[in-house]
């Protein structure tokens, strides 16, 4: 009886040594499908310092033209909204809105913009206008991204 109670316990162990014994001819492969990825779209980024304070800019364009997006980050935090017409140096246009400020003191930001993307060049050369605190500051900056061929 002691006999056959130890072949009972011990017979779920050689059931698993025997799927990974070498003589095993089951095989099995996991099989992973990469994300697409995502061709019609152009991501810009760069930057825009003033007084030794830096934003980063990440924008989201549809090379075709049509509704862009994007972030803002850095001292301040916020959306990016606008429009590109498409085209080689089309315009763009659009806001930003965001937060700016420190741990303590928090201002509300918002702003337009406009400009051309020349997607040969990987370049899209923005001009802007942006207000917080009654304050307005008006600059240029330049978005980089991989140069497109037509």
């Amino acid at each position: 009886m002691l006999e056959g109670l130890i072949k009972i316990l011990l017979l779920p162990i050689t059931v698993i040594a025997s799927l990974f014994s070498p003589g095993n001819t089951t095989e099995s492969a996991i099989v992973l499908t990469p994300t697409p990825a995502i061709q019609n779209v152009i991501v810009a980024k760069g930057s825009i310092t003033e007084q030794n304070v830096t934003v980063d800019l990440n924008v989201t364009i549809p090379k075709d033209g049509g509704a862009m997006s994007g972030t803002i980050s850095g001292i301040c935090d916020g959306t990016i909204q606008g429009t590109y017409d498409g085209k080689e140096n089309g315009a763009i246009s659009g806001t930003i809105q965001g937060t700016c400020g420190t741990l303590f003191i928090k201002l509300d930001a918002k702003g337009t913009f406009t400009g051309t993307v020349a997607k040969t060049k990987g370049e899209a050369a923005i001009n802007y206008s942006a207000q917080a605190n009654g304050n307005t500051r008006n600059g240029t900056t330049t978005l980089h991204f991989t140069p497109i061929a037509h």
